[in-house]
């Protein structure tokens, strides 16, 4: 693709309706059928939002020959809109992308939150650190949705007999909170979606960076989104 076409990272996209238009439907601009598998290799959980580990340069990471991915799962006796109350992140292994083998919770149980919201997964010399979204608070009586990014490192992948294994002796810490100025917090929320979540690792020129998804606080006596400019509610 052009510089022309391709704006630097960041920026704002400079592509016209035109522009757009000139893209024709190929194999490679067309995204592949995906159809369900012919089983369903792990009916006892919902899997949803799913990551797979990563090396420190972005790459996937390959641990003898697998390949480990993390997902929020949930219970599949549950009904679907329920699962945000109850997940915890779920790990699987496959050594071909076809068949994978379920390798059982990552956490342990140790996680912060009462529950665990999506992330991404860091592998590193054997190592590996997860991050992710510790939902509500532990031990809470009523659900809360209050969001934190946490991260857990001290964890291990090992591959023996029966494929992978994750373990170690997993500490977990708070590393962002949303500060109720630059980020809203679930306080400040005026009945729009309510977002600190979603934390995903990266390095940009020998930098490490988390990006993460959140609000803005509103700010006060600002009108409903839909009233004209100025006007107080």
């Amino acid at each position: 693709m052009s510089e022309e076409f391709a704006p630097g990272f960041g920026a704002a996209s400079g592509w016209s309706r035109e522009q757009a238009g000139l893209i024709e439907r190929a194999p490679e601009t067309v995204a592949p059928i995906i159809y369900p598998p012919e089983r369903d290799p792990t009916p006892h959980v919902h899997i949803w939002d799913t990551w797979l580990c990563r090396e420190r340069d972005g790459s996937i990471a390959t641990i003898d020959g697998w390949r480990v991915v993390l997902s929020l799962t949930a219970p599949s006796e549950l009904l679907p809109g329920k699962r945000h109350d109850v997940a915890e992140i779920r790990a699987f292994g496959s050594r071909d992308g076809r068949e994978w083998r379920d390798l059982g919770p990552v956490l342990d149980g140790g996680a912060l939150g009462s529950r665990q919201w999506a992330g991404s997964a860091l592998y590193e010399d054997g190592e590996l650190t997860v991050f992710y979204t510790a939902a509500g608070h532990a031990g809470e009586h009523d659900l809360t949705y209050d969001q934190q990014i946490a991260a857990a490192t001290g964890g291990r992948i090992t591959v023996g007999e029966n494929g992978p294994r994750i373990e170690g002796q997993w500490s977990h810490e708070v590393i962002l909170a949303p500060d109720g100025e630059r980020y809203e917090t679930s306080e400040q929320t005026r009945g729009m979606i309510y977002t600190f979540r979603d934390p995903w690792f990266f390095e940009e020129d020998g930098e490490s960076y988390l990006l993460f998804e959140a609000n803005t606080p509103v700010p006060e006596g600002a009108g409903a989104c839909d009233e004209p400019k100025g006007q107080q509610p």
